[in-house]
């Protein structure tokens, strides 16, 4: 083979490799471009008044009394997401009243709810309460596991709307991360 056959082979090699870099990069991004979007579609919420947003897979249940739903990855059960509204007896009562209330509640039904933070918040504007809490979940066979809590206090005209998050306490570090997109877009339109 003479060396101007050697390097035109060469060439012609170099720009096959090329190409194929190119169309595997191509695939890559398109594939990702996908996915991403797939992953990004979120369903909307509208119960009693409340409006949220979660990833357009996750389960979505109804609550009951002042409960208005409830929402999980189906693929992380262990981590859960709610909202429910108290009166405000005509915006007349203060959140840490509120606050204490579910408190009582809590501790009534959890034998071993804990309060561990309370403390004033401004949140895009908004100010609130918020309450981080842990229990034992004593209904689980085995060794009972420790649960935490996040509750977020807004007054909401003529309502109190309260976000939550209760998660396993090894997945609550992760999951209060992705907490953070639902707690902002929870929104709620009284007369509904």
């Amino acid at each position: 083979m003479t060396a101007k056959a050697f390097s035109q082979t060469m060439n012609h090699d170099r720009r096959s490799a090329l190409a194929v870099l190119i169309v595997t990069l191509v695939a890559l991004s398109f594939g990702a471009i996908i996915k991403s979007a797939a992953e990004n579609r979120s369903q909307h919420i509208e119960r009693k008044g409340v409006t949220a947003s979660v990833p357009d897979n996750w389960v979505i249940k109804e609550g009951a009394g002042t409960l208005i739903f409830v929402t999980w990855d189906p693929f992380v059960p262990g981590v859960r997401y709610s909202v429910s509204l108290e009166s405000n007896d005509g915006g007349n009562r203060p959140l840490t009243e509120v606050a204490m209330e579910r408190h009582i509640i809590l501790g009534k039904v959890l034998e071993t709810f804990r309060v561990l933070e309370e403390t004033p918040i401004i949140r895009r504007s908004r100010e609130g309460y918020k309450v981080t809490y842990a229990f034992v979940d004593t209904k689980v066979e085995g060794v009972p596991s420790v649960l935490k809590g996040v509750d977020y206090y807004f007054p909401a005209g003529d309502k109190i709307i309260i976000i939550s998050l209760q998660a396993y306490e090894r997945e609550y570090d992760e999951s209060l991360l992705r907490f953070e997109a639902f707690l902002d877009s929870v929104s709620y339109k009284s007369g509904e």
